[in-house]
């Protein structure tokens, strides 16, 4: 395997500049060329490319990026990129709403204010659209996740994460809170 290694870094030594266009093929997929980059580049040279890989995609906002950066100040910072290119809250609500902040590294002051900001927007957008039920199973399936992963990690309540979005969620809320009731032939009551 080593050898086959050597004679194809070697034969793609001989020509550096379509191994350099093979890296960078916008084509290919970033894991594509991450696995080409790991087995075929020196250790320099590979930091440099996924550092050059990791600044591309915090830049354009690509989600692709997180495959390098992980929810670290990185990683929020795509995610941030997203947000302001796209507009979309959701994605970024759902990837740090289910990822605990204790192994994403969001354990910094900053990057646990934009997980709770984006929460809140989130659930706001859901309350505006009068999606309760979206709603209240977005919630319930967070506790959930923070009441296994409290068990394991030990890190804060649910509740005390709730309470702290909610906050944000109501200091802009235009929405006043409702209760739908129907019967079991769907008519309201």
């Amino acid at each position: 395997a080593n050898a086959a290694k050597n004679y194809a870094a070697g034969d793609l030594g001989v020509s550096h500049r379509f191994f350099d266009r093979l890296l960078m093929d916008k084509g290919l997929s970033l894991l594509d060329r991450i696995g080409l980059a790991v087995t075929f580049l020196p250790r320099p040279s590979l930091d440099e490319f996924i550092q050059k890989e990791s600044e591309s995609r915090i830049i354009e906002g690509n989600l692709e990026g997180l495959l390098l950066t992980g929810l670290s100040r990185e990683g929020i910072e795509l995610l941030q990129v997203y947000i302001e290119r796209t507009g979309d809250i959701q994605t970024p609500a759902l990837i740090v709403s289910r990822i605990p902040p204790i192994q994403s590294d969001l354990t910094n002051e900053s990057r646990i204010m934009f997980y709770n900001e984006w929460v809140a927007c989130y659930r706001k957008l859901l309350n505006s659209w009068q999606m309760w039920e979206a709603r209240a199973q977005f919630d319930v399936d967070r506790a959930e996740l923070t009441s296994q992963q409290a068990k394991f990690s030990g890190f804060k309540s649910f509740d005390k994460e709730i309470e702290s979005t909610d906050k944000l969620a109501r200091e802009d809320s235009v929405v006043q809170p409702h209760l739908f009731s129907h019967c079991l032939c769907n008519a309201p009551l």
